[in-house]
């Protein structure tokens, strides 16, 4: 377990479903094995082939020249099937990469290949003889085919053919979304995307499978989060410690989603993603240090050196689309000019079919080159279409975009929220207040300088956050954290008592 591990049930919905079976079964049904050796009703060959020692019965096939050996099943029930062979490795001059393919009612489905040199079957043990598993082969109408073929410079094994099937899928009925509660909500890495997660989704991704997924469960409509320390961490007495934290659903505008439009993701005041969702276009990077006074709420100073370019051309357009559900939105765009002079760079904006903006010129809003300049949209998402975002061309100098920023008009928030930051240094049976009406960032995070202290015996020291506005939320760490003695000297107890 290390500090951002989660520890408990996750509380999942319905795991094994309506018939009490998890997911999938691959044992198999001892009934429905069939097996053809060579020289059984089923087996056939093309070519040369010549008996050896070795394999089912001691006696298997070798090839000479282009051959090739196909075992058909016929009469089989629906499912899926476990495939395996048998043979005995022969040594030089056979074949490091047999070649298997496999037919299921007719339709050439897969391949695979295996070392009939120098290595045996050893997946497990049937019928006097060890079986290597080739395949699972999903069957519908009755008949599986395998053949084996010398295809490369060496010559091929035949021996025998296993087939099972298997229990095969009970997971359609299984339901992983987790419960109302659940640790594993609002628990994800907290730079990674959620703007697929229906509202209210914390502004943090959920844990498991339908984590940034329309089918995410939702969270409280407000939300606090101690981010760090959240259990585990060792501190030293006098330490200089940073806490943060982190609000949801209490902003007057919540973040969507932040995107550095041609560039990694960045992080500081806010996590933005790196450059996605764009389907036309390309990306390019400078090093000129972009100056951000001019604009109100900047992004990060690296995003402006980097930056999504449509082709070159009239006509050619940046495009994005985002994946947004429906609903009403604040579209922000991040530019800025690093070449070009006023009237250069002309293009219009779009936004789901809609021009909003026509010749727009980074140079003349910025004021010259090297400058961040924002302009701001209002657009609705509706019919499941998302956000459709497309830079076109006027001149043929490309239009280029730096990042883009998605929020979220929120009624019941406030212009300044605040917290109190309290600390328990006996697991939470008593708390004291450390700081009171501490403030957060416009992207909702906060964080507080902190002088390590008093010492405790164990990890049972936790931050508790309480907000003042609102529900009121509360969290505390999800475990306990040590403060320790300052100092560089450390003793052994070695249990003698002498000496």
């Amino acid at each position: 377990l290390d500090q951002h591990s989660r520890e408990g049930d996750p509380q999942l919905v319905d795991p094994d479903g309506i018939d009490g079976d998890l997911g999938y079964d691959t044992s198999g049904d001892p009934a429905s094995v069939r097996v053809i050796d060579n020289g059984d009703l089923g087996f056939s060959t093309v070519g040369t082939w010549t008996s050896r020692s070795g394999g089912l019965g001691d006696e298997q096939l070798y090839s000479s020249g282009v051959a090739t050996a196909t075992w058909s099943f016929d009469g089989l029930a629906p499912g899926t099937y476990r495939v395996a062979a048998s043979w005995a490795a022969a040594g030089s001059g056979f074949d490091t990469t047999a070649q298997y393919r496999f037919y299921s009612d007719g339709d050439y489905v897969t391949a695979t290949t295996r070392n009939h040199y120098n290595t045996n079957p050893d997946d497990f043990e049937a019928g006097g003889s060890w079986w290597e598993v080739l395949k699972w082969v999903r069957v519908l109408d009755g008949s599986v085919q395998v053949t084996v073929s010398d295809e490369n410079s060496g010559r091929v094994l035949a021996d025998a053919i296993r087939i099972e099937r298997i229990e095969g899928d009970f997971g359609t009925d299984d339901d992983l979304r987790l419960q109302s509660g659940s640790i594993a909500i609002d628990a994800g890495n907290p730079a990674s995307e959620y703007l697929k997660e229906p509202v209210a989704n914390g502004s943090r991704v959920n844990l498991g499978a339908y984590g940034n997924t329309t089918e995410a469960t939702t969270s409280p409509d407000e939300i606090v989060q101690v981010l760090s320390p959240n259990g585990l961490e060792k501190y030293e007495v006098g330490q200089q410690v940073q806490v943060e934290w982190r609000l949801a659903g209490q902003l007057e505008r919540e973040v969507v989603t932040l995107i550095n439009a041609g560039g990694g993701g960045l992080s500081g005041e806010g996590s933005w993603l790196s450059d996605r969702y764009r389907s036309t276009g390309t990306t390019r990077s400078d090093t000129e240090v972009v100056d951000t006074s001019g604009v109100t709420d900047p992004a990060p100073s690296a995003l402006y050196q980097t930056r999504g370019e449509a082709t070159w051309g009239v006509g050619n357009r940046l495009s994005y689309a985002l994946p947004v559900e429906d609903g009403d939105y604040i579209v922000r765009l991040h530019f800025a000019e690093y070449a070009y002079a006023a009237n250069q760079r002309l293009f219009d904006i779009e936004l789901n079919g809609v021009l909003a903006q026509s010749g727009y010129d980074i140079w003349s809003e910025a004021g010259g080159n090297d400058r961040a300049v924002v302009a701001g949209f209002t657009v609705t998402a509706s019919g499941g279409e998302g956000i459709a975002l497309n830079l076109v061309n006027i001149t043929s100098v490309a239009a280029i975009l730096g990042g883009i920023e998605v929020l979220r008009a929120n009624p019941a928030g406030v212009a300044a929220p605040t917290v109190d930051l309290e600390l328990s240094v006996d697991d939470g049976a008593n708390w004291t207040t450390v700081a009171t009406g501490l403030g957060v960032n416009r992207y909702g995070n906060g964080s507080y300088s902190w002088v390590a202290g008093p010492e405790t015996a164990g990890n049972s020291a936790r931050f508790r956050v309480v907000s003042n506005d609102g529900t009121q939320p509360v969290d505390d760490c999800d475990a306990g954290f040590l403060i320790t003695n300052p100092g560089q000297d450390y003793y052994v107890n070695d249990a003698d008592l002498m000496g």
